[in-house]
């Protein structure tokens, strides 16, 4: 149930939660879990990354990081150019993660269909465009913040 006071944030961090629902519900019998699609599609945009990287683009600790690598490698969906444990070793997806990246687009483009059901494109684009506003201006109050 939608409450009328909400603040956008806080919508917008329940239709995360929501996805990442629907993530988890579509994959549960692949043992893939929303925690991993963010660093699966991390793999995917940018081919190779290493694990500060990861943690870097997916807002993540170097811990919890760690902890999702282990799960991925064990899943055989990601694996190292490197045999060494290295601290700079870059990470890729596997033809399974792979295979699990493409499913996992397919799978959020439609629950994007779904979620915007019965909205205008012009809404849609107005509604793009203020969300990539605010995440600038998020940016720039924490760069403002840091330089204190």
């Amino acid at each position: 149930m939608i409450k009328k006071k909400q603040i956008i944030p806080d919508m917008i961090n329940e239709i995360k939660k929501m996805s990442q629902s629907y993530v988890n519900d579509i994959f549960k019998d692949e043992g893939v879990h929303s925690s991993h699609i963010f660093y699966i599609l991390c793999l995917k945009k940018h081919g190779q990354m290493t694990q500060m990287q990861l943690s870097k683009e997916t807002k993540n600790d170097k811990a919890h990081t760690n902890r999702i690598i282990s799960g991925l490698i064990d899943k055989n969906l990601i694996e190292s150019d490197s045999p060494d444990k290295t601290r700079n070793q870059m990470w890729r997806l596997t033809k399974s993660g792979e295979e699990v990246a493409q499913k996992v687009d397919k799978v959020l483009e439609k629950w994007f269909k779904i979620v915007t059901q019965n909205i205008s494109k012009e809404d849609l684009m107005t509604t793009h465009r203020t969300i990539i506003t605010m995440l600038e201006n998020a940016k720039n109050l924490k760069k403002e913040k840091e330089k204190i």
